[in-house]
C-alpha cells in the first residue's frame, strides 16, 4: 500500500502544472461585480455576459459577497449568474475575499 501511495505521489507530481499554465490559459478576463452588491444584483441582466465575451473577454472573476451566510435567494441569484456566463462562452470564476474571516477569526465567521 505504501509502495502505491509513493507511485501516486510522484505520477500526480510529475502531471502537475504551474498555476501560470492554467492561468496563461484562462486568456483575458474582467472583473465583475454582478453578484457583490444589492444594485448589482438586482440589474443584472442575462445578456451582459454576453456582451462581455463579444468585447474579446474569456473569464469573468465574480464577485462574491461575504457577510453572513448566503441565503436562497442569493445562492439562486449566483447560479443565475454562473449559467448566463457559461451560456456566453465566458469562463465564471468565483472570488470570495472572506474579509469577516479576516477582522474576526472564528468560529461564526
Amino acid at each position: 500500500m505504501q509502495k502505491f501511495s509513493f507511485l501516486f505521489f510522484f505520477a500526480a507530481l510529475a502531471l502537475a502544472r504551474p498555476s501560470s499554465a492554467y492561468v496563461g490559459r484562462m486568456g483575458v478576463g474582467v472583473d465583475a461585480n454582478w453578484a457583490a452588491f444589492r444594485w448589482e444584483i438586482q440589474a443584472f441582466d442575462e445578456k451582459i455576459p454576453r456582451d462581455f465575451r463579444a468585447m474579446g473577454f474569456a473569464h469573468a472573476r465574480i464577485r462574491a459577497k461575504g457577510v453572513g451566510a448566503p441565503d436562497s435567494a442569493y445562492l439562486d441569484h449566483l447560479e443565475r449568474v454562473v449559467r448566463a456566463s457559461l451560456r456566453a462562452g465566458l469562463l465564471p470564476v468565483l472570488a470570495y475575499s472572506g474579509g469577516a474571516l479576516n477582522e474576526e477569526p472564528g468560529e461564526e465567521a
